[in-house]
């Protein structure tokens, strides 16, 4: 049997000059490498969209095949705009009709695929249009759904009138998907009162072997950070909606002993001038062996978030513990986060691996409680590396794919 993992969304790409990156990193990459590294049972594809491509194209790398497909978004002419405007105004789905991205090419390419072998399809996405149709599209055949973010239009349907219509196509789709993977407890809860085939189980882990705790202070010397100061850590691209403007916003309410650290930003992000302005120690990219100095000399990672009620708060609130803030853990540094109600594991081991600010103003607070208390949060890797490591993912993972094979094909 043959896995192809998919990524049903464009790469962001910016710039007029580009050539695609079969290999580009992605959480479907990231599956189907450390599964081949452990398991060479079933062979591996990862295939993905890429709205910058003609044609599609394809490779192959220690076992693995990868594959990009030419996609798009509906166009809308200066002629559509007045009609698009009124369409929102009464019709606010109509924003992700138009925002998302298709591709012809990949759905033809399944379906010819299902036909000819014995295949299983991950999609690894939220409830996406793309993901839908590939559910739609390719029912005869073993899929599984690996949830990474995001409120399905069902959830919502109940108290907003106009998502009915899609919660009955989006519950028709998901109908002939075998697994549908919730990242946390939390998920879990919600989709398994939704769909029928909801299994506990985070698609993502961490290379505990690479993330591991250096000495603090051996860390600040590489890093020429203060070795007395109180270091917050922050990694990801610099915008509203991973919550930097309101890390921006906490650094100037700390005292001259705190020093903020921010990883992973690029010259293009919203917020990059503002945090080149606010002082701040800003890193641009670096490679994943690179990190762990940083995340050792943190005494706490930040991600706090803050959404009114709206769409992008239905994102949010079913999103998981991110990979950034597991690598943190893995090195030993606690935090300070509104998504860490997701992680997989008791309420006590929760208290155990940082807090969860309810606002602006308690996140200052939050912060000055796990500076104060380090002792308490000395288990932060145990309990991560208990729920995320790849060994423990793969092995439930290629258990799933095993039944299913038997299933379908024995």
């Amino acid at each position: 049997m043959k896995v192809i993992s998919i990524l049903p969304f464009s790469s962001v790409v910016t710039g007029g000059d580009f050539k695609v990156d079969v290999f580009a990193d992605g959480l479907h990459t990231r599956i189907a490498q450390q599964i081949w590294k452990r398991s060479q049972k079933y062979k591996l594809e990862c295939w993905r969209l890429e709205r910058k491509l003609k044609e599609s194209i394809m490779d192959e790398k220690d076992g693995i095949i990868y594959r990009a497909f030419p996609a798009f978004r509906p166009s809308l002419g200066a002629l559509d705009m007045k009609l698009w405007k009124a369409a929102l105004a009464t019709f606010p789905y109509s924003r992700r009709i138009v925002s998302a991205t298709y591709s012809l090419s990949i759905l033809k390419e399944l379906r010819r695929r299902c036909q000819e072998e014995e295949v299983l399809i991950q999609i690894n996405d939220g409830f996406s249009n793309m993901a839908l149709l590939i559910c739609l599209y390719c029912r005869n055949v073993p899929i599984v759904f690996a949830h990474v973010g995001g409120a399905p239009q069902t959830y919502s349907a109940f108290t907003t009138f106009w998502r009915l219509p899609f919660s009955l196509i989006e519950r028709k789709a998901m109908s002939y998907t075998d697994k549908i993977f919730a990242q946390s407890p939390w998920i879990y809860d919600r989709l398994a009162k939704i769909f029928n085939n909801v299994t506990l189980l985070c698609p993502w882990g961490v290379d505990f072997d690479l993330f591991k705790p250096m000495d603090k202070q051996r860390a600040r010397k590489i890093l020429k950070i203060p070795l007395d100061a109180n270091v917050l850590l922050y990694v990801g691209r610099y915008d509203s909606i991973k919550g930097v403007d309101t890390i921006l916003d906490i650094y100037k309410r700390m005292g001259n002993d705190t020093e903020l650290v921010l990883v992973g930003g690029q010259k293009n992000d919203p917020l990059y001038q503002q945090a080149i302005e606010s002082g701040a120690i800003v890193c641009e990219q670096v490679s994943q062996s690179e990190l762990v100095p940083y995340y050792s000399a943190a005494d706490a990672y930040l991600l706090p978030k803050f959404y009114s009620k709206g769409e992008m708060a239905d994102v949010e609130e079913f999103m998981s513990i991110g990979i950034t803030q597991i690598e943190a853990m893995a090195c030993g540094t606690p935090s300070v986060g509104t998504n860490l109600y997701h992680l997989l594991g008791s309420k006590n081991e929760h208290k155990q691996i940082g807090l969860i600010p309810s606002s602006v103003e308690d996140t200052v607070r939050c912060i000055f409680e796990v500076l104060e208390n380090p002792n308490q949060y000395k288990n932060c890797r145990e309990i991560a590396e208990k729920y995320y490591s790849w060994d423990g993912i793969v092995n439930q993972m290629v258990g799933i794919y095993d039944e299913l094979h038997e299933k379908y094909y024995e």
